[in-house]
């Protein structure tokens, strides 16, 4: 019987820690100096991408990133905004993450 309960008790014990130390939650955060070129030329490969046209004529297009590092992915989403002429006038690049939020 307490055999059973064993591994009740630390799930028990592992939950109330999680809860204590916060919210695991995925958030997308920004790197500066990054941007869709950068990526490009630096080897990362462009897994996704997505445009739209926004209400002032100007275009956005999304893409996502990846590369593998020693066994571990990451990813980067870029969000590259053009003017009518279809000039860029911006480039920010996000990257994934996983936080803890406090509670």
């Amino acid at each position: 019987m307490i055999l059973r309960l064993v591994p009740a008790l630390i799930l028990a014990a592992a939950a109330g820690a999680a809860s204590a130390q916060g919210t695991l939650e995925d958030a997308w955060a920004t790197v500066a100096g990054r941007s869709s070129a950068s990526l490009a030329a630096s080897g990362w490969t462009v897994i996704d991408s997505a445009g739209l046209s926004l209400p002032n004529g100007a275009q956005a297009v999304v893409s996502f990133w990846e590369r593998h590092v020693y066994g571990t992915q990451e990813v980067m989403r870029c969000v590259t905004i053009f003017d009518m002429e279809f000039n860029q006038t911006s480039d920010t690049c996000a990257q994934a993450l996983r936080r803890i939020t406090q509670p």
